[in-house]
């Protein structure tokens, strides 16, 4: 799903991210809370309802993330009826679903054309 290792290491002006996900870190001796601490560029995170709690902005990776920031922008846009995966995978054919990424998408749009000059 998603990685930071980029954003840490400063090769990355900005990131947006879905639902998130860092699954893999930790099996493979990684510490999650100490890579977000390293994140560098601005970021828009949005998880979905069913997410891990510690994605929500006070959640544990929430404020490892926004202790990164080193003046950089963190922006939280939780999405409470959505599931995992709901901007790639989600039933258009929902009104929910489709609002949320509508929504999504926009916020998404925004958030990319203030930091992609």
């Amino acid at each position: 799903c998603w990685t930071s290792k980029d954003d840490a290491e400063g090769l990355v002006a900005c990131g947006v991210v879905f639902h998130p996900s860092m699954q893999l870190e930790a099996p493979f001796g990684g510490d999650v809370e100490a890579l977000l601490k390293g994140v560098q560029c601005p970021m828009l995170i949005a998880p979905a309802g069913n997410d891990v709690p510690m994605w929500a902005e006070d959640g544990a990776f929430g404020q490892a993330l926004k202790a990164s920031r080193r003046g950089a922008e963190v922006i939280f846009k939780e999405y409470p009826e959505m599931k995992h995966g709901w901007t790639v995978r989600g039933d258009l054919a929902d009104a929910a679903v489709a609002r949320d990424v509508e929504d999504a998408m926009a916020e998404a749009t925004a958030f990319l054309a203030k930091y992609l000059k």
